[in-house]
């Protein structure tokens, strides 16, 4: 699965889609680390969206995900 197939799922109806797709970004950036910052610019819109989600369990999630 490409990274963009991964945020596309972000926007997705579902909610269990959206929290996966954001565990799968979760995963890549604790497992690339710095290789990562270079899709971030890719990255950050999609988790902004998520942010201004109208289910809390979607719009907390990437909170979460800044302290881990």
């Amino acid at each position: 699965m490409q990274l963009s197939e991964v945020l596309m799922q972000t926007q997705n109806e579902l909610v269990r889609s959206r929290i996966l797709g954001l565990r799968i970004i979760k995963y890549l950036v604790e497992n690339l680390m710095e290789e990562y910052l270079v899709l971030l610019t890719e990255t950050i819109p999609f988790l902004v969206e998520l942010l201004e989600d109208v289910e809390l369990s979607v719009k907390t999630r990437p909170r979460y995900s800044k302290r881990a």
